[in-house]
């Protein structure tokens, strides 16, 4: 049977690159704090006596006691201010799903307010729609310097264990749908060449889903794409196109990464997730792989984490659950394999 691996930023984590956001938003505020004088679409900063990032030692202390030695923050973008705000509260922060909620409240003040106000609500998208841009090039160009020549055991053992087919002969392809912009699955192909398929008996196919970072016919989707939600479908019907340029469906139009995916699904397949969240913030996409009308989703196998002691499965089926109709919930639970704790990615 076909094998659809589900690679999420845990995947990075788990060989140690540093691909969070919070790593991201630290570098970010490492750079400002080299120049006595910085700005751009985001913040601007003035730091005259030349105080490192590093001093402060978390984004936290950064926030709560800049002022302190005299550098003074000015915020040009509301959207970025939030997101620091939930990073120093020591939140996990979802930069995407935050975007929508700023979006669905100007949806919000567009629908209670008079016609007059329309454009002022049409504006304030368009500078949040600015905010994540300027976020996104930002992100790019800080994943573009992170080594992901890495490898981990423990991830070979996983694909040697549960994507290898047993018999004289097979068909199967393991289709990794790869969420991220970094190529370090690439690191584990040879195990797929023509050569290995006696010991894995398995074609080996990489749909980078969101882009990658090396191929320009590729580019990074950056947005959100939960059209699930109820307020999506009136939020179309403001017929204000800057509501809509973020939302991943249109991003997907770039390439055929989506088609191939459709393709795949036309047949039966066991899904594996190895550091994928399955947050809301890809739930349309998630549904189509979940939750089928055709039922050729067979089985849901979690490839969990602990992090600080704390084991994420359980979690992943609270995400999971999500992406089921209320009516298909007993699907869920017959589909989603019960804990294993031989099923550990990775101990961070």
């Amino acid at each position: 049977m076909n094998k659809l691996i589900l690679i999420g930023n845990g995947f990075d984590l788990a060989h140690g690159l540093e691909t969070s956001y919070g790593n991201f938003i630290t570098w970010y505020l490492t750079n400002l704090c080299e120049h006595s004088l910085y700005e751009d679409k985001l913040i601007r900063i003035e730091n005259p006596f030349n105080k490192k990032y590093a001093e402060f030692g978390s984004i936290q202390a950064f926030i709560q006691n800049h002022s302190v030695v005299h550098i003074k923050l000015t915020f040009k973008s509301d959207f970025f201010r939030d997101i620091l705000d939930e990073l120093s509260k020591a939140r996990w922060v979802d930069i995407e799903y935050k975007y929508f909620q700023k979006l669905l409240l100007h949806y919000r003040g567009m629908t209670i307010t008079n016609p007059t106000s329309d454009n002022n609500y049409v504006n304030k998208v368009k500078e949040l729609n600015n905010s994540l841009g300027t976020i996104k090039e930002k992100l790019i160009k800080y994943l573009s310097g992170i080594d992901t020549v890495k490898y981990n055991d423990e991830i070979e053992k996983i694909f040697t264990k549960y994507l290898r087919i047993r018999g004289e002969s097979s068909s199967a392809v393991a289709y990794f749908l790869d969420f991220n912009y970094t190529d370090t699955l690439q690191n584990y192909m040879h195990l797929f060449e023509n050569e290995n398929y006696e010991k894995f008996k398995v074609a080996a196919q990489v749909n980078y889903i969101h882009g990658n970072l090396k191929d320009k016919n590729n580019p990074v989707i950056f947005g959100y794409g939960d059209e699930m939600d109820p307020a999506y479908s009136k939020i179309e019907q403001l017929n204000q196109n800057a509501f809509l340029d973020n939302i991943k469906s249109f991003g997907y139009f770039r390439t055929n990464n989506y088609q191939s995916l459709t393709q795949f699904l036309n047949s039966p397949f066991e899904v594996f997730i190895l550091g994928h969240s399955c947050g809301i913030s890809d739930r349309i996409l998630l549904n189509s792989i979940f939750d089928r009308d055709d039922n050729n989703c067979r089985s849901i196998r979690i490839l969990h984490y602990i992090k600080s002691g704390k084991d994420d499965y359980f979690v992943k089926t609270q995400e999971i659950s999500r992406h089921f109709k209320a009516e298909n919930k007993h699907k869920m639970r017959n589909l989603i394999i019960p804990f294993d704790e031989n099923d550990c990615m990775s101990k961070v």
